[in-house]
């Protein structure tokens, strides 16, 4: 889930005979879930935002784009795609707390001392 924005990147340095560790290293997806995947990107374009996090998919949204694209099985597509974004939220959140955490300790500078008494 976090290739997408470097994806271009490495696909870049394979054309030109390198090949990233990410590359040979990135996970493979069964065929038959690749599209879920699609549909779920397509999805989160919709995300709400609360305080700079991002809020869980909607059954509605997850409701609206099956029936406008005349999806089968409702209750299939509805449990992969909350799947996908469960783990998408959580991925998410723990790269912005890392992120928060890293802005806050200033490199290169010691922790601070106790003080005695």
């Amino acid at each position: 889930m976090e290739w997408g924005s470097k994806m271009d990147m490495l696909l870049q340095m394979q054309e030109q005979g390198q090949e990233p560790p990410a590359l040979r290293d990135k996970p493979k997806l069964l065929d038959r879930l690749q599209w879920y995947f699609e549909c779920f990107y397509e999805l989160t374009g919709d995300r709400g935002y609360t305080q700079g996090y991002p809020l869980g998919l909607s059954t509605r949204q997850i409701y609206d784009y099956w029936s406008i694209f005349g999806l089968y099985n409702f209750d299939d597509f509805y449990s992969k795609i909350k799947l996908i974004d469960q783990i998408w939220l959580q991925k998410t959140r723990e790269k912005s707390d890392k992120e928060s955490k890293a802005k806050q300790t200033p490199k290169g500078s010691a922790p601070p001392r106790l003080q005695s008494g």
